[in-house]
């Protein structure tokens, strides 16, 4: 066996965190791990003896030979509680005798009483044994230098220090002893010799047991976050390091991540430090704890972490919203093609009417969404062509929260509106498109008043690949006023979205979005109007007070996706105004340019759909 061990001697602590009655234990592990033959072996050996110092920390090496004698702590078999004698003595392992109780020995006289109320350590526990060295003992070192050590390899300068209690029989007398095996450098002092480490005069404990670990607990109640934009807590943890005497810092970590920094033991207990806030959920948590590096020649305490542990934060109640709802119109009822409706919606806190202005409303007429608003206050104009003749009672607002932990979302009570015929009828023209394999055609009949088809030719893909197109000349958009007065009117124009002609519920990619569908004016013609007052299509929105009559372009969409919304093209749920006139007796005739556009990704098909010709009159 190599009995010359150079670990360094440490004890071992345990640390763990507990919740919620969960506690963890770790055990301690003994140094060193490989034990000598003889003294696993010797039937006479109680045990192993420990030395401790006067402020009750273990001792492992010195110079002082005498402070081997302070106190003791036994293993294995408790040492008895009367006071009767300590006898030590010194053995000198002998490689060639199996037999450890016939070793040699050397009994240090006088022995001196071994009592529980002698004065010792209190962080050891009461079994201690005190066995002072009296005025003229003779000194270990003397025993020492007066003994045979062995020269055997892995065998020198050991010697065997033993403890018997003289007056208590069975396990505690008889001929049994605690012992402890030491390793020592018998040199001179001052001679500058040193063997495997040791200076002169030096010692070291070769057997030792390391400081038991126990349980660690943690508490801190788990939190509920509170209410409004109170979203984050910050809990305090509360560790216990055991044994109390163990000394260094805690550092807590959640979810892997340092929660504030390491903050020092103090009696076993260490509290969390500031630390950044947590959110709401399940959380692990973990401490570590670092053991104060130990004074030379004495144990100290490892390092050890905790078992992990669940934490929860639960999320406190969210402050309630009321959503009120305002409907308005122009006139009453609402006139289609004349006349626009606002809705309007008023959010606050439930409990205290504060005003609530982050978040969006979106609005709905029945099961359909007539527009979504995201700005306090929360407000939508809509025309009155898109919603049906008849009487709407079940419009609604409903709030919903950006952050959905300070506010709770909520839906208004239903508004009503009442929406009237348009004062004059709508002409509707169908138009068609097709998309053969490879490309896009459209065909289909125009104007179903004169049953004249109109043939748009088929779609081509451009050179990028990212849209079929086609366009067609459209002429004989006409108006015919006969009014008396000669008064003003406008044109305007609405297309449905085109669907694959045969499909019962189209996809995404069978369907060409409304906004895809442009008319650009060309020319306008009357026969009451000067022709030249006309001065060109104008960008919708333009002024129109300084020409009899004004066209305006409505440029179809680059290919927008089926899905998409906005109102772009001749789509969305208001009429596009294509003309207006602002003195109109008589014939007006309207030519332009009718185009389509589609995704790349629109299959072959026939494509369907129609636009619709309104005409609103002062």
């Amino acid at each position: 066996m190599n009995f010359r061990m150079k670990s360094v001697v440490a004890g071992v602590s345990a640390l763990a965190l507990a919740g919620a009655g969960l506690a963890t234990a770790v055990s301690a592990a003994a140094y060193p791990t490989t034990t000598p033959a003889w003294v696993a072996g010797d039937t006479s050996r109680n045990g192993e003896i420990f030395i401790y110092n006067s402020s009750g920390a273990q001792v492992t090496g010195g110079t002082d030979y005498n402070a081997l004698g302070n106190y003791f702590a036994g293993q294995t078999t408790t040492k008895t509680t009367l006071a009767t004698l300590a006898n030590l003595s010194i053995a000198f392992p002998d490689a060639t005798n199996a037999v450890p109780s016939t070793w040699f020995s050397a009994a240090l006289q006088p022995s001196t009483a071994m009592t529980t109320t002698s004065p010792a350590p209190t962080a050891v526990g009461p079994v201690i044994a005190k066995a002072n060295w009296p005025a003229g003992a003779t000194p270990i070192a003397d025993t020492l230098s007066g003994g045979t050590l062995s020269t055997t390899t892995n065998y020198q300068n050991v010697f065997e220090l033993r403890m018997t209690n003289s007056g208590a029989g069975g396990v505690n007398g008889g001929g049994r002893y605690w012992a402890v095996d030491i390793e020592f450098n018998p040199a001179a002092t001052g001679s500058g010799t040193v063997f495997d480490t040791l200076q002169p005069q030096a010692w070291r404990v070769l057997q030792a047991v390391s400081t038991p670990a126990t349980t660690t607990t943690v508490s801190s109640a788990t939190p509920a976050l509170g209410s409004g934009t109170d979203t984050t807590v910050a809990p305090t943890f509360t560790a216990t390091v055991s044994p109390s005497a163990a000394t260094g810092t805690v550092q807590f970590k959640v979810n892997g991540v340092n929660y504030g920094s390491a903050v020092a033991v103090s009696a076993g207990s260490a509290t969390s430090a500031a630390a950044s806030v947590l959110t709401a959920g399940s959380k692990t948590v973990t401490a570590v704890f670092t053991a104060t590096t130990p004074p030379a020649n004495t144990i100290g305490y490892a390092d050890s972490t905790s078992a992990n542990v669940t934490y929860v934060i639960t999320q406190g109640a969210v402050p309630a919203t009321t959503t009120t709802l305002q409907v308005t119109s122009t006139a009453t009822p609402a006139i289609q093609g004349t006349d626009t409706v606002t809705v309007t919606a008023v959010v606050t806190q439930t409990s205290n009417s504060a005003s609530v202005t982050t978040g969006s409303v979106q609005f709905f007429d029945g099961a359909n969404s007539i527009g979504t608003d995201s700005a306090s206050p929360f407000t939508l104009t809509v025309a009155a062509t898109s919603l049906t003749v008849g009487t709407h009672s079940a419009i609604t607002a409903v709030f919903t929260p950006t952050d959905v932990l300070a506010f709770s979302a909520s839906t208004s009570s239903a508004g009503s509106v009442i929406i009237g015929a348009p004062l004059y009828a709508n002409v509707t023209d169908n138009i068609s498109t097709s998309i053969g394999a490879g490309t896009l055609v459209i065909s289909s009949p125009y104007n179903t008043v004169n049953g004249s088809p109109l043939a748009l030719p088929q779609m081509t893909l451009n050179a990028a690949a990212t849209e079929y197109s086609t366009s067609v000349a459209i002429t004989g958009i006409s108006v015919a006023d006969t009014r008396a007065g000669n008064l003003p009117y406008t044109l305007s124009a609405i297309a449905s979205n085109l669907y694959k002609a045969g499909v019962s519920s189209p996809t995404a990619n069978q369907t060409i979005n409304a906004q895809n569908v442009g008319l650009n004016v060309t020319a306008l013609t009357s026969t009451n109007i000067t022709p030249a007052t006309f001065l060109g299509a104008q960008t919708p929105g333009a002024a129109t007070s300084s020409q009899n009559i004004t066209g305006f372009n409505n440029a179809s969409a680059a290919h927008v996706a089926a899905a998409d919304a906005g109102s772009l093209g001749l789509g969305g749920v208001s009429s596009h105004i294509v003309e207006h006139v602002n003195a109109g007796l008589g014939t007006t005739v309207t030519n332009g340019t009718l185009s389509i556009t589609a995704p790349s990704n629109t299959v072959d098909g026939t494509y369907t759909g129609t636009i619709t010709f309104s005409i609103i009159g002062s």
